[in-house]
């Protein structure tokens, strides 16, 4: 097939082929081609009107049609919402972006990227299904049968505050019923008593819980069972169960299901899309901390490749060319390191995906197997001596500064080993390295202070490494200790304890089988695993493993995602650009800066929640005064958070006590969880869940199984704040804003204030119906309100622009007035409830 040649534009035209496209593009081929309108304007070099690339109808927001938050551009027409597109403000959109000194008068024509899903974003907000009017299950029909009817806002209000027999099937108990504790001094009295129980010998629990019957004997109607106080107070029957939840709204949520009523069940969706790998960050940034002797403080977040910068990357279960986080920021820059021949990546993929397809490698792993061509790495890295000896060898924090690196490892740290395996880390006490003082400190308690040989003091029992073959003790993470670079490979026995290193735990788990036979676990070659490790190992720090995240959702998967994070670190890739990198966001609860609105001190009063969660989550079965042998009858996780495939489930089984108000939103958990079919049939059957409450823009998979559904509103419409994801170097906030109303959406009264039909409209009105601390006419303090959105809102919106430091010498610059201008006429079409200026 011949390429056509370019047809010339008609001479005298006055108008270059260039601008005849650009302007072609932003009005339509037809109109431009007819000879009228603007273009016949232009022509003639009369004025034209192009409202979409006037500054002044656009306003800037957020996308949420997938996770990715990409920037957005809003473009109004007469306050519709007629085109999205990509901020040119945003690292997502745009690379470079434009910087923020550029006036925003004159970014109208400039358009970021935006992906056809971020786009699709107007269907979203003007889908003809959305829901304007409060959904009540119709009395007499079951619940999943799709009959309804409508309500007004104050009388489903008064339903599920007050309960009663509102669907023809019995008495239905209310929030109000299950708002049982209302002192926080009662409660963390309470609390304190349970935690006596909870850290007790099994046998001495049942005189401590006797004890506590005795001491709270007037106020054991607020539990749930008093012969069960852990299981506390009445309120952990109300569950607020989400699927896709930004700051702010967050921020809300705690407020109000925790500090306002009182329950310990807000709970999230992270296990069923990436909670592996944040509980493997949360592992493997767990520092020590010498008060308490444990390791602490784990981040729950994970790492990403820095694909701006990255020479090679080896892709495990990613795809994103057409998914992740996402393919409006992160296509361009591994297309753009393709093309300029600044990088090579391989794919590890059951499928051809479209990354896989253009990748110097594709490599057909078996599904699940991806740990074994992890550890078939590690092994060859290893023994070829390809690793990053200087980075592993820093044992502290003092020698990763001495030798210039942002973090460091265990590499070298001695482990003892009994019968063949490791056991806990070499302590300097155990090898006679230090000798125990007893002092007494300034508040006349007496403490324990190791003593080495040459005089220096620990506070703690010191970790050890090889240093030239001498035992030396580790001071972690104090930058004024002494810099510690320690022998990797050790296997040795110390004063008749045989220790090993971290390193050589590693190699000797990775040397478990051959190179060949993890490339056979994994039905891949074994010269695959050897041509991966061998290119990984050739680009310094700016080689990197990204597992986010197909390779991490399988049952295996955080071993998996241990395995590659350790193939980083043999590299020393963390936190260096082109290898691992983290995200970084601004502040906006004011804590950094201790102002201007410290967020989570400003209250009129706050609960005190305590109990055992719904997912158990917050202690172990064996602590429990529910301990009855094994199984129990549903697992714990005490070392997870937000097990979103056990809410349902623990729900239908009334365990560890039954839930009777359950309040979801943004979710669609049972489409989300594998075996439905289980998970509807407990959704259904209002004796497992007496009274379901759902927030949603339209009839969803969950909420269809609703008792009442509350109308919100869509990303377009309202606030959040969205924060950053792992791959995106620069630090930032994404902050959602109300871009656009729908006309004629209907408006509610909360605390006297109007404001629009929502999920604040629904949480407020709880609020001020059972007069929950943080909120109403004093929720901020006294005479601080909080009695509308905004007044939340706005607040992190000040924090953020503050800055981080005391003095505020980092925030935002001041508007000017054209600035101001713009931001008003953009707004000039957003109704008083949303937009009105004090």
């Amino acid at each position: 097939m011949k390429r056509q040649h370019d047809t010339p534009t008609p001479t005298g035209s006055g108008i270059s082929r260039r601008d005849f496209l650009k302007v072609s593009a932003l009005l339509g081929g037809s109109a431009a081609l007819a000879g009228c309108g603007p273009l016949a304007s232009l022509s003639r070099g009369e004025p034209i009107d192009l409202p979409l690339v006037d500054a002044a109808n656009s306003i800037q927001t957020v996308c949420l049609q997938c996770n990715t938050g990409c920037g957005l551009k809003v473009k109004l027409l007469d306050g519709v919402a007629a085109k999205l597109e990509g901020n040119p403000y945003s690292p997502w959109t745009m690379e470079p972006p434009l910087p923020y000194t550029t006036p925003i008068s004159s970014i109208g024509p400039v358009d970021g990227a935006l992906c056809p899903k971020g786009q699709a974003g107007i269907q979203t907000a003007y889908d003809p299904y959305r829901l304007t009017r409060v959904l009540k299950r119709k009395p007499g029909t079951p619940r999943g049968a799709g009959q309804w009817i409508t309500i007004d806002f104050e009388q489903a209000i008064t339903e599920i505050v007050e309960g009663g027999d509102l669907f023809g099937e019995g008495p239905v108990e209310g929030l109000r019923a299950l708002y049982a504790l209302k002192d926080a001094n009662l409660a963390k009295a309470m609390a304190a008593a349970v935690n006596n129980i909870l850290a007790a010998k099994p046998e001495e629990k049942p005189a401590l819980v006797e004890q506590f019957k005795r001491d709270f004997a007037e106020h054991l109607d607020v539990l749930i069972d008093p012969d069960h106080p852990d299981l506390g107070p009445k309120n952990n029957q109300f569950a607020f169960i989400w699927g896709r939840l930004k700051n702010g709204r967050g921020d809300l949520v705690q407020r109000f299901v925790k500090s306002g009523f009182g329950s310990v069940n807000a709970n999230g969706h992270t296990t069923i899309c990436q909670g592996s790998l944040y509980f493997t960050g949360k592992a493997m940034s767990e520092q020590f901390d010498p008060a308490t002797g444990k390791f602490t403080g784990g981040q729950k977040f994970y790492w990403q490749a820095d694909l701006g910068n990255a020479e090679f990357v080896l892709f495990a279960g990613t795809n994103h060319f057409e998914a992740n986080y996402g393919p409006t920021p992160q296509s361009p820059r591994i297309t753009q390191g393709v093309i300029s021949n600044r990088m090579r990546y391989v794919v590890l993929d059951p499928r051809l995906s479209k990354l896989a397809s253009k990748a110097w490698k594709w490599i057909p792993i078996k599904p699940g197997t991806d740990v074994a061509f992890a550890m078939g790495m590690i092994r060859w890295i290893i023994e070829q001596q390809r690793y990053n000896a200087t980075f592993l060898a820093a044992a502290n924090k003092a020698a990763a500064a001495a030798i210039g690196e942002p973090s460091w490892t265990n590499a070298t740290w001695l482990v003892k080993i009994k019968d063949g395996t490791p056991g806990k880390f070499l302590r300097a006490s155990d090898i006679g390295l230090t000798t125990v003082v007893e002092t007494t400190d300034a508040e006349g308690k007496k403490t324990k202070q190791y003593v080495t040989t040459d005089g220096t003091n620990f506070a703690f029992d010191p970790f050890v490494a090889l240093v030239n073959g001498a035992p030396t003790p580790i001071d972690p993470n104090n930058p004024e200790a002494t810099p510690v670079m320690g022998d990797l490979l050790v296997n040795t026995e110390i004063n008749g304890i045989q220790v090993k290193s971290g390193l050589q735990i590693i190699y000797e788990a990775a040397s478990m089988h051959t190179i060949a036979e993890w490339a056979a676990i994994a039905d891949v070659t074994e010269e695959d695993i050897i041509i991966v490790a061998r290119e990984f190992t050739s680009h310094g720090t700016r080689a990197v493993a990204d597992i986010h995240r197909g390779a991490s959702q399988h049952t295996n998967g955080f071993y998996t995602n241990f395995a590659f994070y350790t193939l980083n670190a043999l590299i020393g890739n963390f936190d260096h650009r082109g290898g691992l990198i983290k995200p970084t966001t601004y502040d906006r609860l004011g804590s950094k800066a201790k102002g201007p609105f410290l967020i989570e001190k400003m209250n009129n009063g706050a609960n005190a929640p305590f109990g055992i969660d719904l997912l158990r989550t917050n202690t172990a079965y064996e602590k429990s005064t529910l301990f009855n042998g094994y199984p129990a009858r549903r697992p714990w996780f005490p070392l997870a958070t937000d097990v979103y495939q056990e809410d349902v489930p623990s729900m239908g089984d009334a365990y560890p006590y039954q839930i009777k108000v359950a309040m979801f939103y943004m979710s669609a958990i049972n489409y989300a969880l594998p075996a439905a079919q289980t998970v509807i049939e407990i959704l259904a059957d209002p004796k497992k869940i007496p009274l379901i409450i759902t927030s949603d823009i339209m009839v969803g998979e969950t909420s269809t199984y609703a008792d009442y559904i509350f109308p919100d509103l869509s990303f377009l419409e309202r606030w959040e704040f969205h924060g950053s994801h792992p791959s995106v170097p620069w630090k930032v906030e994404n902050i959602r804003q109300p871009a656009m109303s729908l006309p004629h959406w209907p408006t509610v009264k909360v605390f006297g204030e109007e404001i629009p039909l929502s999920f604040e409209a629904l949480v407020l009105a709880i609020a001020e119906r059972l007069n929950l601390p943080g909120f109403g006419p004093n929720g901020f303090g006294e005479g601080i309100p909080f009695t509308r959105p905004e007044h939340l809102y706005l607040k992190l919106v000040a924090n953020i622009a503050f800055g981080e430091k005391e003095d505020g010498s980092d925030g935002v610059p001041p508007a000017d007035d054209t600035e101001l201008a713009v931001f008003r006429q953009a707004r000039r079409f957003l109704p008083s409830s949303v937009f009105e200026e004090a």
